[in-house]
């Protein structure tokens, strides 16, 4: 019964990859393109804080959300596709930028670069509220 033992289930592992792909979120964050449907779109993201610019009152009014903390202090950063160039008027307080965020308002799908990482998309925040679990 040596063959018999062989759990047939072996061959699902190979229908797991169709499965992903159908996923448009997961789709998105592994492979590399940006995701040109999300031009224009009103979307929700959560995220980490990296500071590209602060006011006078010490709050952070451009930003690159990055999917896990300290992701461009790291080498090499995240592909650009994951990171998001955020402009926001209200801006988050540096002080409190290590937590995630969701923030809110309308993608572009645009290129950015910056001495710390190239961004693939870019946000106009209209909300920023802390993420909690």
């Amino acid at each position: 019964g040596h063959l018999y033992g062989m759990p047939p289930a072996q061959h699902d592992g190979l229908t797991s990859e169709g499965q992903a792909s159908s996923n448009p979120l997961v789709q998105s964050m592994t492979n590399a393109p940006t995701v040109a449907e999300l031009d224009g779109e009103n979307v929700k993201l959560p995220g980490y804080i990296v500071p590209l610019s602060v006011d006078p009152n010490q709050r952070v009014t451009e930003f690159l959300l990055v999917p896990y903390f300290g992701a461009c202090i790291h080498v090499p950063p995240p592909p650009s596709n994951q990171i998001v160039l955020v402009n926001s008027e209200i801006g988050v307080a540096l002080e409190a930028t290590y937590v995630p965020y969701w923030i809110s308002g309308i993608m572009h799908v645009e290129q950015s670069s910056s001495e710390l990482a190239s961004a693939g998309y870019r946000l106009e925040a209209q909300e920023i509220e802390e993420f909690s679990y």
